[in-house]
């Protein structure tokens, strides 16, 4: 069947085959000469949509090209005076000597770590620090047992016993 281009829907219908019928079903075909005269334009919408995905592609693609190339030449570049020679090799060792003996400086150095005047005064100020935090704790736990006492007359040895508290304990000096 041919294209039927400008009529109405009636006349369309109208001139449109009669649906094939299987033992008593019919089924219905539908006209789709709607369709063919959009197609193109479908189609071309979508080409149109795939080149704008395709250019915003092309672009970083075609800067990561330039700077390929850019790298490519400052490689050229800096290879030049870096050739392998006798001279170069012989630096390269010693260099890999002086590395591995500042290695061992700096871990001899860490071992005298401990003996650093700056290390010594932060170990004393922290022990200052510790001292005194114990003594205010000492002195808590005998505000506690002194309350013990008078609240409840209990003994000093019983309260000791109680709580674990040793005989020898007392402020650090």
């Amino acid at each position: 069947m041919g294209e039927i281009k400008g009529l109405e829907m009636d006349e369309k219908k109208l001139s449109s085959p009669k649906p094939p019928c299987h033992g008593g079903l019919c089924i219905e075909i539908p006209d789709y000469s709607m369709k063919q005269d959009f197609g193109p334009m479908l189609n071309m919408q979508h080409v149109t949509r795939l080149r704008g995905v395709g250019v915003k592609n092309l672009l970083p693609l075609a800067e990561s090209s330039q700077k390929k190339e850019a790298l490519q030449k400052s490689i050229e570049k800096s290879k030049i005076g870096r050739e392998d020679t006798a001279e170069r090799a012989a630096l390269t060792e010693e260099l890999a000597a002086l590395r591995k003996k500042k290695e061992q400086l700096k871990a001899e150095i860490d071992k005298y770590r401990e003996c650093d005047p700056d290390v010594v005064e932060e170990m004393r100020q922290t022990n200052k620090i510790a001292k005194e935090a114990a003594n205010r704790w000492t002195d808590n736990i005998f505000a506690i047992k002194s309350w013990a006492k008078r609240k409840f007359g209990f003994e000093e040895s019983r309260i000791d016993k109680s709580f674990g508290i040793p005989e020898d304990f007392d402020y650090i000096d």
